[in-house]
């Protein structure tokens, strides 16, 4: 019975740099977010994506922690726009402010609100409050402004909406 088992690892290239619309070159809210997470220690790693994502070999990108993450993030955004958020616009385009460019993940508009959808893939526990990841406060806000003023719309009618996935739950 003893047919020998053999096993080989296939590695499928990953071309993370035509992923999603193309970014226009200037100063993108992610970097400022970015560098204020790595100045407070809220980051932990210091990779950036932007110097990972073009110098990467596609051969490579399964064994970098960093692209992994962001690929897994990309795959959340891409099935909650195509399974649960059906009417939303998924990456409607980036919006300008004072010399900040901001992409949202997903926006919606209905005869009451102009919704903006923040879609997270993420470790961070579950179990503090909301409120304490900071990072995606901000960047909400920001993008609510951007938004709000690109449409000419009030703040007031426009609402904001979290789809995080916690991987690995509630740990505390």
């Amino acid at each position: 019975h003893g047919y020998p088992m053999t096993f080989q690892e296939i590695q499928y290239p990953i071309d993370l740099v035509n992923y999603g619309p193309p970014r226009t070159p200037g100063l993108h809210l992610s970097n400022i977010l970015r560098a204020m997470a790595i100045h407070t220690k809220v980051f932990k790693d210091t990779d950036d994506l932007d110097i990972l994502i073009p110098n990467i070999d596609p051969l490579a990108v399964g064994k970098s922690g960093p692209l992994m993450r962001c690929i897994m993030g990309f795959a959340w955004e891409n099935w909650m726009a195509a399974n649960v958020l059906k009417q939303a616009r998924f990456h409607p385009g980036e919006f300008f402010l004072d010399g900040i460019i901001g992409t949202p993940d997903c926006l919606e508009e209905d005869e009451k609100w102009l919704t903006l959808h923040e879609i997270k893939w993420t470790f961070k526990s579950s179990s503090p409050p909301f409120s304490h990841h900071l990072m995606w406060l901000y960047q909400g806000a920001c993008y609510m402004k951007m938004v709000s003023h690109a449409y000419r719309t009030p703040i007031s009618e426009c609402r904001l909406i979290y789809h995080p996935c916690y991987v690995k739950g509630n740990y505390r």
